[in-house]
């Protein structure tokens, strides 16, 4: 699942990037990831569609794909190219789409990974952070938070966030890869809050991909 989520693409604006210092504990920046935090924690239910685009470090597009999530509390559902990911909040279904095999274990979350279902309140698990910049996009005002974690030995060096100003919606991301210096960014294309989920959602059931070869119970 870190393969999934780690590594860019997209680079803001480079004067901005240019201009930058370590992040520490900024007082802006904690208000606007504070108000992040509670437009997502609000919602019953949420639903969004990304694109994902990776580049090296010499700028250059190494993968890109498409991708959708659906959470509800502690379930959650990741469908991209190369995967589908269920989890029921106790169980993590893992469905790799070149193999047709899937795994399944026990859902043990780890904190410091950064996915599409935790990025809202990341800044939580030992991260220094800054309001890097605000600028005007032809949507309307964006705050760029950047995010550092205390501990150097994470596989994400840098998280940077793009906040919309006046509605605190997380429009895309963007992670740095430690050693590589790979970005990922994940855009968000579309965005539904609180749509009907039924408990199915969140659990593989074999007779909806008959493509399966392998089901593997590794719990």
């Amino acid at each position: 699942m870190k393969s999934l989520f780690s590594a860019l693409a997209l680079l803001l604006c480079s004067a901005v990037c240019q201009a930058q210092k370590a992040p520490v504990q900024d007082p802006a920046a904690a208000e606007v990831l504070a108000g992040m935090a509670k437009r997502y924690k609000a919602y019953q239910s949420f639903s969004a569609n990304f694109t994902r685009t990776t580049v090296n470090a010499a700028g250059k597009t190494i993968e890109q794909d498409k991708g959708s999530v659906i959470v509800a509390g502690p379930k959650f559902r990741i469908e991209t190219d190369a995967l589908k990911l269920f989890c029921d909040g106790k169980t993590l279904y893992t469905y790799v789409m070149s193999s047709q095999e899937v795994n399944i274990t026990a859902y043990e979350p780890d904190p410091t990974e950064i996915t599409p279902v935790n990025v809202f309140d990341i800044y939580k698990q030992g991260y220094k952070y800054m309001l890097a910049a605000q600028l005007k996009t032809p949507t309307g005002f964006v705050d760029i938070i950047d995010l550092e974690p205390e501990d150097i030995t994470r596989d994400i060096s840098k998280v940077r966030l793009v906040v919309d100003k006046k509605t605190f919606a997380l429009r895309r991301y963007i992670l740095t890869e430690r050693g590589t210096n790979n970005r990922s960014t994940f855009t968000i294309d579309r965005f539904t809050p609180n749509p009907k989920v039924v408990p199915s959602t969140f659990v593989f059931e074999k007779k909806r991909y008959p493509a399966v070869k392998k089901v593997v119970d590794l719990r």
